[in-house]
């Protein structure tokens, strides 16, 4: 299969917008990231505050991702991305104005973090369903990875260039990242309004069993179970890896050795952008899971048993150089599984579920490292690893969602749907059932049809999705 060029995508308005309005804001957050907490010490003098707003903004963003995904269901993407960089401009503009006046108080600072926090967090799912309606299908991988390049790219610029910008004047970082997001709002301003499909059901359900639609569809669909149990075991071991690092061989050889480590892994996860397209397409997602899992284990488990800073430097290089890989492999699947109806809610309950442990990294790197020692730490982010490759060594059924066959190749497709017209066995004694199934197949009405993965929820009967009236499925 011919793997879409980046040329492609830059030869997509739309998609150039886009991907240029969130690189800015992405940008000017990470510059913002590192004056936030540098500001707070110097309002209140106490390292304790400013861990205090810290943990205020990840709480904000692990509470606020699955309403927010509900609103990106619930308004149409562009207009609420709209809405949500002028609420962020608005945020950055005042707190910038307060500290440049001197009326800034830590107060000021928790809420303009937890007002931007949770604009991101309704503007990211929106995105990526504008990114969904203004993109072929067969683009969708590459464009994920082009995201992924971008911000590992602001990931590496911002921090930097967020610590000069403070010494010279302390509110000239906040003045940065208010202009970054105007310039993504003129970005976003310059889409054409998408046909996008907002769920409006004739009899809308309350407000809390809709938010709860999302945390439905993961619990009954195997692959979004699958992928949610496999980022909340990875997330967390990358999580205890930097802080075994930065507590462990960091502390002992000093802050060199942390900077190194980081920037070494930064660079390694720009590489791992660039592989990730032609690794996405060649191997189906299984494997290619069960290959990235197989190399952490092996490098983690070495930097316990080699011990020293180098080895701690590897493991982390070859960590983070597969993460955009992993992250790359699976967000692509979800984009064509999940409908669009829905994604908002379902990318937001797999980011409330996937992160629901990360705030016990610290703990745990900091006590394995005090008691016995920084190749202990180690060994548990193998033993954590390892168990994300038994979770996905035991779903590979339900991860096998290959990429669909060209549009209009009706023929590819039924014979898709005759080879695999269900993503897991239908159990023997079961004749008729209804439930939220990954069918591969036709999909749509008219002639709005298209190829590939989808969520369906149907009353199944086994001989349902071959079955064919013409070259068109029928009963999906």
């Amino acid at each position: 299969m011919k793997i879409p060029s980046v040329t492609a995508l830059r030869g997509n308005r739309d998609f150039r917008l886009l991907w240029i309005g969130q690189f800015t804001s992405e940008l000017g957050s990470s510059v913002a990231f590192v004056a936030t907490p540098l500001i707070a010490i110097a309002v209140t003098g106490s390292t304790t505050q400013a861990g205090l707003l810290a943990s205020t903004a990840f709480l904000a963003s692990w509470l606020g991702s699955v309403p927010m995904g509900y609103l990106a269901d619930r308004i149409a993407p562009r207009r609420l991305m709209l809405w949500c960089d002028a609420v962020r401009l608005v945020a950055s503009a005042v707190l910038a104005v307060g500290v440049a006046a001197g009326f800034v108080s830590l107060w000021l600072l928790m809420v303009s973090g937890i007002v931007t926090t949770l604009a991101m967090l309704g503007f990211r799912p929106a995105a990526t369903k504008m990114m969904r309606t203004i993109l072929p299908e067969d683009q969708i991988a590459t464009a994920v990875a082009a995201n992924q390049l971008r911000g590992q790219a602001a990931s590496l610029i911002g921090p930097a260039l967020g610590g000069v910008l403070f010494h010279l004047g302390r509110s000239i970082p906040l003045v940065v990242d208010t202009a970054s997001f105007a310039l993504s709002l003129f970005c976003v301003g310059r889409l054409r309004p998408a046909t996008a499909t907002v769920d409006e059901p004739a009899t809308r359900r309350r407000f809390l069993p809709e938010l709860g639609e999302g945390f439905r569809l993961l619990w009954r669909t195997p692959f979004l179970r699958s992928v949610t149990s496999y980022a909340t075991l990875t997330n967390i071991a990358v999580s205890i890896l930097m802080f075994t690092i930065i507590l462990g061989p960091g502390a002992e050889s000093g802050g060199p050795a942390i900077g190194t480590a980081l920037s070494v892994g930064a660079v390694a996860a720009m590489l791992g952008t660039i592989l990730t397209p032609r690794l996405h397409r060649r191997v189906g997602l299984p494997a290619l899971l069960l290959l990235i899992t197989g190399v952490r284990v092996l490098t983690t488990a070495g930097a316990a048993l080699a011990g020293g800073p180098a080895a701690a430097i590897a493991a982390l290089a070859a960590v983070l150089l597969l993460q955009p890989v992993a992250a790359t492999a699976t967000e692509t699947a979800r984009i064509a599984v999940v409908p669009q109806q829905v994604y908002g809610r379902v990318s937001g309950t797999g980011s409330f579920v996937g992160s629901a442990l990360q705030p016990l990294a610290p703990l745990i790197a900091g006590a394995a490292v005090q008691q016995a020692g920084a190749g202990w730490a180690f060994g548990v982010v193998a033993a954590l690893f390892t168990a994300a490759g038994l979770v996905v060594g035991a779903s590979r059924t339900a991860l096998r969602v290959g990429a669909p066959a060209p549009a209009g190749d009706e023929t590819a497709c039924l014979d898709a749907v005759a080879a695999a017209p269900v993503a897991w066995p239908v159990p023997a004694e079961t004749t008729r059932w209804t439930s939220v199934y990954l069918a591969r197949g036709w999909s749509g009405d008219g002639d709005d049809m298209s190829c590939g993965p989808h969520l369906v929820s149907v009353r199944f009967t086994p001989r349902l999705y071959r079955s064919t009236t013409g070259n068109r499925l029928s009963g999906g």
